[in-house]
């Protein structure tokens, strides 16, 4: 049963840790517009801001 317990308390704190670690402290504002040459798509034109 102890086994248990500290596999359960191991696996929640490595969850816990990957959340925090991996909420950013600022934010990113995405907007993407289509690039077109006449009728056919020819790509993609990404803005990025971090605020």
């Amino acid at each position: 049963m102890q086994t248990v317990k500290h596999s359960a308390m191991a696996l929640f704190l490595a969850v816990i840790t990957f959340t925090a670690g991996a909420h950013p402290h600022s934010f990113i504002s995405l907007k993407t517009e289509l690039v077109t040459d006449g009728t056919q798509l020819s790509g993609l034109k990404m803005r990025w801001t971090m605020g």
